[in-house]
């Protein structure tokens, strides 16, 4: 194996690996990217944009149907494209200095390039010596019982009586329930870890009600303050927020909620503030863990500057370490080398729709990619995706997600009719009753990686 330096085209039979797209197609060779730098970001966001992005899952990393394998190193200032029009039926690689932040690693583009029989035996390989081992799986409630998240139902006008209503539904329809997740907007101010008490009078009661049902609660959580937070205050004063250009000044980013601030998870100091701000708030209310949101480099000001690495997935890895370091019921939207932290790895949003670019056609090729890249426990997101999906939708997507690692329901069924209620409950039976059904679910994206692709077509064979 040797280490190069040059720009790359390669051609190929069929491709695997790469990361989240807005359009995830299977194989990778399908996809259609123009020039793009290799970071982790917010693929919802950069289509609106109508910005070329990759992430904010993502892995340097693609394997093809003849056996061979291409790793890029992390410190590379990497750009990809796929398809493009001035390279279309072809894979780039190439570097763009420009395209990241100020390094003092070399500006070099340093891959290594790998072959065995067949792509069984190289994904085997290179997981091993590449993809970081993981060392916990995380929680196994989350896995046996779904999630039942306040998003897509409430939205942000979710308040309490709301969530002990969804809690009443759950037990007087008899449905099992890992945890309740109240979403956005349940505090007063962004960046400020509390319940608004207009919305929430009494969130200690509302939570121990929860409790006593055998049920968590997880509330949402992400790395702005805004910029009328007392969160802001106190973090600017301290200098924990990743900062411009200058490499001293507080730099302001906007996000989908507005202007703010985002922590500087490779500042050590920040990274506690920031962790023991939740622990906090978590102990106060006996919450049991968080969702949390965001974490790539989309929501980072212009011409950021970080305190450590300025490897911009260093960022994002840290976010996830954060996490990972709460418990093991947490859940994320983002990662990048980062297969050992324990955390189930959430799929971004998908539409309430049959055919659209991110409606359920993409829930297993974003399933798929994401496994290939060594990430096995995966969140699929709501089921019924964000929106309004007709009844035959939500069915079919609830029995897709009932093979997979993690159900999580925000429409539900009982907001349908008594057929999609009893269906519902058959698909709970499935994963409750079934004696094996856990330790399938625990190893089925791990045997993922164990894949044969013949003539063109997919065949999964796990053993």
């Amino acid at each position: 194996m040797t280490w190069r330096t040059q720009r790359i085209v390669f051609h190929w039979k069929h491709w695997y690996g790469g990361g989240e797209a807005y359009k995830q197609v299977w194989p990778f060779e399908k996809t259609v990217m123009e020039l793009a730098a290799y970071y982790p970001q917010d693929i919802i966001a950069a289509h609106y944009y109508n910005t070329p992005s990759f992430g904010p899952v993502l892995g340097r990393y693609w394997v093809n149907s003849q056996g061979i394998a291409i790793i890029v190193n992390q410190a590379s200032p990497l750009v990809v494209s796929i398809n493009s029009k001035a390279q279309p039926g072809k894979l780039c690689f190439s570097i763009n200095p420009a395209m990241y932040p100020d390094s003092q690693e070399p500006v070099e583009l340093k891959y290594a390039i790998c072959s065995a029989d067949n792509v069984k035996a190289i994904q085997q390989a290179m997981a091993l010596k590449y993809f970081r081992p993981i060392t916990k799986a995380p929680d196994a409630k989350m896995m046996r019982y779904p999630i039942w998240s306040t998003w897509v139902k409430f939205g942000k006008g979710v308040n309490q009586a709301d969530v002990e209503e969804l809690l009443q539904k759950i037990v007087s329809n008899k449905f099992p329930c890992s945890q309740i997740e109240i979403d956005d907007k349940y505090s007063t101010t962004y960046g400020d870890y509390n319940f608004d008490p207009v919305k929430f009078p009494d969130p200690t009661s509302m939570i121990a009600k929860i409790h006593n049902t055998s049920c968590r609660v997880t509330t949402w959580v992400h790395p702005f303050a805004d910029i009328v937070s007392e969160a802001f205050k106190v973090g600017n004063d301290l200098h924990y927020f990743v900062v411009g250009g200058d490499g001293k000044t507080t730099g302001l980013l906007k996000w989908w909620n507005g202007w703010a601030a985002t922590i500087d998870f490779t500042k050590p100091e920040a990274y506690k503030w920031f962790q023991d701000r939740l622990k906090a708030f978590q102990k106060k209310y006996s919450i049991d863990s968080f969702k949390f949101d965001a974490g790539s480099m989309s929501y980072l000001p212009f011409q950021y500057t970080l305190n450590g690495s300025n490897i911009p997935s260093q960022y994002s890895v840290a976010y996830v370490k954060l996490a990972s370091e709460i418990n093991d019921i947490v859940e994320v939207r983002v990662g990048d080398h980062s297969q050992d932290l324990t955390a189930f790895l959430r799929i971004l949003d998908r539409t309430a729709d049959w055919d659209s670019p991110m409606g359920i056609q993409s829930v297993i090729p974003t399933v798929l990619t994401i496994g290939i890249l060594g990430y096995p426990f995966i969140l699929p997101d709501m089921i019924g995706g964000n929106g309004a999906p007709d009844k035959e939708l939500f069915i079919r997507w609830m029995q897709l997600n009932t093979f997979l690692p993690v159900m999580q329901f925000s429409r539900v069924p009982w907001d349908f009719d008594n057929q999609t209620l009893e269906i519902a409950k058959k698909m709970m039976d499935i994963r409750v009753s079934c004696q094996h059904c856990l330790r399938v679910l625990t190893i089925a994206l791990v045997l993922v990686t164990q894949l044969f692709v013949l003539c063109g077509g997919l065949h999964l064979m796990m053993k």
